[in-house]
Parts: structure tokens; C-alpha cells; sequence
């Protein structure tokens, strides 16, 4: 549902601004999400502003994993289809949970080009979830994005991955698809 509120940016052209704030002296950046002016709309994602788009259809675009899982890794290549020149943001969702090391812990996931990883030293179990995004403009009506997700010290079992379609060409989408981790034989857990 559309909201009208008064919202300030850092330039005089909405098509040029980095980001949407929520006071003139520019310090508290608006919430993320979708904002419009003139018959446009950028979304603000991670609390920069994305390219332009005028106000047009939801995307079509598809997400699917493709090949066999690997026997206690999460390394997935996922498809995405669409239209040549589309600019897709995309974000994995990996979470899992440490277990007690003096040695330390550590999680790794990578999308795309994208790497973000986790690590720490404590007695007890301790949860994690990393989000790391990745942006790139489609060429062709297809294009592989390769995952590879990691945990040292961690209870393999409870590691968890989604790989979604966030926006395309500054619209929201939301199509997502789970990864696998392969189970001892290679296949899906």
C-alpha cells in the first residue's frame, strides 16, 4: 500500500540522487523500500537508491537451481532467466548455527562476485545468518549465478541457504528458490 510522506534527497533531480532521508540535514536515511516521483520510482536498497525506472509491470524473471547437490557443502548454481540488459539484484540467505570451539568458528557464503563471512571464539552454540547481494545486468534471457557457502566449527545439519531475486530493473520481485546441502551420497538432503 502506497504511503505519501515528505521525504528529502541530495540533489534536486530524483533521477540522480544516491539516497532517500527522512530529514533535511540528510542524517537519518529513509527506511528501504520503494519511493516515486514524477511517474518514476527507484527502490532504496541497503540504503542507497537503485537506477531509475518508470512505473511499468512486475518483473517476470525466474529462479531455479540447477546441477546435483555436493555431499556436505552448499555450492549451487541457480538460473536466472529474463530479459537481456535486465539489471537483477540478487541475495542469499545463509544461516546456520557454531558449535563450541577454542579453535574458532567461521561461515563463508559467496554469490555472484559477492563474499561475506562471519567468525568467532566462545564456549556454547551460537547462531548465524549472513545476506550477502549481488548486482548484475543480464546478458541474455539467461545467466548462471554459482553460490558457494561454508562453515568450519558449525553443525552442518542445521545450515540453511535461500537465493532470491530481490528487484529487477528497480522493481521488487521476490522469486526465490532453496539451495541444498548433498547429503553423503551426493543427492538432495
Amino acid at each position: 500500500m502506497a504511503v505519501s510522506s515528505t521525504y528529502y534527497i541530495d540533489t534536486a533531480d530524483f533521477s540522480t540522487a544516491t539516497a532517500v532521508w527522512t530529514d533535511t540535514a540528510l542524517t537519518t536515511k529513509a527506511p528501504d523500500g520503494y519511493y516515486s516521483f514524477g511517474g518514476n520510482y527507484r527502490q532504496q536498497f541497503e540504503g542507497s537508491l537503485l537506477p531509475i525506472t518508470s512505473c511499468a509491470g512486475a518483473p517476470t524473471n525466474t529462479i531455479v537451481r540447477i546441477g546435483d547437490c555436493i555431499p556436505n557443502q552448499i555450492n549451487s548454481s541457480y538460473t536466472i532467466t529474463g530479459t537481456d540488459g535486465d539489471v537483477v539484484v540478487v541475495k542469499a540467505t545463509f544461516t546456520g548455527q557454531f558449535t563450541a570451539s577454542s579453535n574458532g568458528s567461521s561461515a563463508v557464503v559467496t554469490i555472484g562476485t559477492t563474499t561475506q563471512s562471519t567468525s568467532c571464539y566462545y564456549s556454547g552454540n551460537q547462531s548465524f545468518t549472513l545476506n550477502p547481494t549481488y548486482t548484475f545486468t543480464m546478458s541474455g534471457a539467461s545467466q548462471n549465478v554459482d553460490l558457494a557457502a561454508v562453515v568450519y566449527e558449525a553443525d552442518e545439519t542445521l545450515t540453511s541457504v535461500t537465493v532470491e531475486i530481490v528487484s529487477v530493473n528497480g522493481i521488487a520481485s521476490g522469486a526465490s528458490v532453496s539451495g541444498c546441502r548433498g547429503d553423503s551420497t551426493g543427492g538432495p538432503c
